[in-house]
């Protein structure tokens, strides 16, 4: 009989593993683990093996909770509107965050395990690549000047393959502490080539998020290395806008013509959008399908270009803006804790001095 604590551990690295190769493989790792975390809860196995709930995963499960709570009520506000009800879908899914601690938890699932799948997306990440250039009979020079999606939408491969390339790294940088040398470069390797097929998707929130994943390594080095550090990230960061097809032609037109391209035109209509219905509403907002309702009547009036309804009635290109026009100030609150909250954690332990928490 399989040990359940294995398969704990299988599930997480499968799920992380396979998350760029299929959305179905991380979705069914993660209801599994969450389900069981909810048996486990049920009899409470975990408790009665002297565990005793941290602080800090007490905080951000509120973090989690109290998001979900203000989203809800948002949706009930708005009368459990459907276009509301597929947001409010995708927000609840933060509730399974403690089934999901406690699984982890009783199957101590460690750092080993958990870079051990870090790894497997890296590699994942490799693997699309070379199998997109084998599909296209060798045409790398193709590959590299269209924008690289993997299959997916370019914006969700590129900042998934940044994130598992940086914690690759990250990994590479543990097993150097650990003395396994040849893991380290192995991982190293492997993450550099996820960040750097990442850059491929010319995905401009990429070059927003790099110079903070950069900074956020400078801890984990030594003092010499780390000083080093600090001078080499503007150069990596520079390399990478300079390169960036998409990012530079931007800035070009910024610097020579006065004018903006029209993505980030587009973005600044709807984030405007996005406040005045923050303005119309403050406390409430427009609900959660409120956003998508308002494009689709400014559009149908004629006050927005058609092509809005094809990039922006979803979302409004903005986390925190997206929050405050469906959920008004509570919605703004909730986006605020769950930023911050994992935030301030996240930075408290990274001056750790236990290699594997840092």
């Amino acid at each position: 009989m399989l040990n359940p604590t294995l398969a704990f551990h299988a599930l997480l690295i499968i799920g992380f593993g396979g998350a760029l190769l299929s959305s179905s493989i991380l979705a069914g790792a993660t209801l599994l683990l969450a389900i069981a975390g909810m048996v486990l809860s049920a009899r409470k196995s975990l408790y009665k093996t002297g565990w005793d709930k941290p602080k800090e995963l007490r905080l951000l499960h509120f973090s989690f909770w109290f998001f979900v709570l203000v989203s809800f009520l948002s949706w009930a506000l708005e009368g459990f509107d459907y276009e509301g009800g597929k947001t409010f879908g995708t927000h609840a899914r933060f509730i399974l965050f403690w089934p999901l601690i406690v699984a982890i938890s009783y199957a101590r699932i460690g750092a080993r395990t958990t870079f051990a799948a870090i790894g497997l997306m890296a590699v994942s990440i490799i693997g699309i690549f070379l199998v997109t250039v084998a599909a296209r009979q060798g045409a790398l020079g193709q590959v590299l000047n269209s924008r690289f999606g993997g299959g997916i939408n370019p914006i969700s491969f590129g900042n998934l393959a940044l994130l598992g390339g940086m914690l690759t790294i990250v990994a590479a940088m543990f097993f150097i502490r650990d003395k396994r040398v040849g893991l380290a470069i192995l991982f190293f390797t492997g993450g550099t080539a996820a960040v750097l097929i990442s850059m491929l998707s010319e995905t401009r929130s990429n070059l927003v998020a790099l110079p903070f994943l950069l900074i956020a390594l400078v801890p984990l080095l030594s003092k010499k290395l780390g000083i080093a550090g600090l001078i080499v990230v503007p150069l990596l960061v520079a390399g990478a806008i300079i390169t960036s097809d998409r990012m530079s032609s931007s800035l070009n037109g910024l610097l020579h013509n006065g004018h903006l391209d029209s993505g980030v035109e587009i973005r600044l209509e709807i984030w405007g959008q996005a406040l005045n219905m923050l303005s119309d509403n403050p406390w409430t907002g427009a609900g959660l399908g409120g956003y998508t309702h308002r494009i689709e009547s400014e559009v149908a009036t004629g006050n927005l270009p058609e092509h809005f309804l094809d990039c922006c009635t979803g979302h409004a290109h903005n986390d925190l803006l997206n929050n405050a026009a469906t959920s008004g100030i509570p919605g703004i609150l909730s986006w605020a804790l769950l930023i911050f909250i994992p935030l301030a954690i996240f930075a408290r332990s990274l001056s750790s001095r236990h290699a594997a928490t840092a």
